[in-house]
């Protein structure tokens, strides 16, 4: 059962400290201090932590963000700080993230929420695909407890309790002035991404319905199938990079290019080896170009030639290749979650 409290109640709200928040409520001590004077600004002129709170929504969800499947490539800080200053395009794992981290850095504690969207009403019942797959924060607030927020423009709707009641704390609303959540905004029951508090620490109580646990393990069983192919793929890679025998290694690595260049949603061209490097290196950055042409070569010494080159940075050149594929053809979700290569490799082997 989710928390859902009225406008005025989330308005004059203040952060909480629930248990474990040494892993809700803290940032690294190299947290980009850009992002922390970002939220403090964007928060400013909230009264409350609930109001500040809003805040940091209503900017994620502004036109200034565009909600996108393709976000940038990259990991880490630079990828948050090329999300929330830079591009501003991403998805709902990217918008959960900032929301969350912006919120510690003026003091609220926040986890990362993963589940599913509502998706769509057939008859008496609804159906869900691994489509409405979602990312939402949740912020920790004393006497309320985890609040979620929806951060993500486009996809799903705010919650009604961090409408304009929120904004205007400073008197007792009226009845009829007090927001109240809608079936149409209620957000579906999810496992945290972080490690789950068994309670708050405070005046809060924790509920006792325990009937959200079924669509927990389903969404929970989903997402584990949904990352076998990621794992298979990601297996078979590390079993082709690991080989010791020279020539063997070269045939592997080959193999891992192909492999790559069908994930990359790219058909793989015939010919010689170092035909085929040519062709696929033609949109390639020069570093991976010329990664590109050093295995091509090894591949043609291994097949024909009596000797062969220093093969010790295949491993290295096959990741540069991978990454500058990437680059250049990033690939939709569903081909990050299905690697085309599995599926290929079940009958091509050439």
């Amino acid at each position: 059962m989710e928390v859902a409290p009225t406008g005025a109640e989330l308005a004059t709200a203040i952060a909480g400290r629930p248990r474990g928040a040494a892993t809700t409520a803290e940032l690294p001590a190299d947290f980009p201090e850009q992002i922390v004077a970002l939220a403090r600004r964007v928060s400013e002129k909230g009264r409350a932590d609930g109001e500040k709170a809003v805040l940091l929504q209503d900017f994620l969800r502004s036109s200034a963000f565009t909600y996108s499947t393709e976000p940038a490539p990259g990991s880490g800080y630079d990828a948050l700080t090329q999300f929330l200053l830079v591009d501003r395009t991403g998805y709902c794992e990217q918008f959960a993230a900032s929301m969350a981290v912006m919120a510690r850095a003026i003091g609220i504690p926040s986890r990362v929420a993963i589940g599913f969207l509502p998706g769509r009403r057939v008859g008496d019942h609804y159906e869900i695909n691994i489509r409405d797959m979602h990312a939402w924060p949740e912020l920790y607030f004393a006497g309320l407890g985890w609040v979620s927020f929806e951060p993500t423009p486009g996809v799903a709707v705010a919650p009604a309790y961090t409408g304009e009641q929120t904004r205007q704390p400073s008197e007792s609303p009226s009845p009829s002035a007090t927001a109240t959540p809608s079936a149409d905004t209620e957000l579906p029951s999810a496992a945290p991404s972080e490690v789950a508090d068994d309670g708050p620490a405070d005046e809060a109580t924790e509920p006792t319905d325990l009937s959200w646990l079924g669509w927990v393990g389903a969404g929970a069983l989903l997402l584990c199938l949904a990352t076998v192919p990621v794992l298979v793929r990601r297996g078979r890679r590390l079993r082709r990079l690991r080989a010791d025998v020279p020539r063997r290694a070269v045939s592997a690595a080959w193999d891992e290019v192909r492999d790559s260049v069908w994930d990359a949603g790219r058909e793989w061209p015939s010919g010689s080896a170092r035909q085929i490097g040519d062709r696929v290196a033609v949109d390639l950055k020069p570093d991976a170009a010329e990664a590109l042409g050093r295995v091509a070569v090894l591949v043609e010494q291994s097949r024909y030639a009596d000797s062969l080159g220093a093969t010790g940075a295949l491993g290295d050149d096959v990741r540069q290749i991978r990454v500058g594929l990437h680059e250049k053809h990033r690939p939709v979700w569903w081909r990050r979650l299905f690697p085309r290569s599995l599926w290929r490799g079940l009958w091509w082997r050439g």
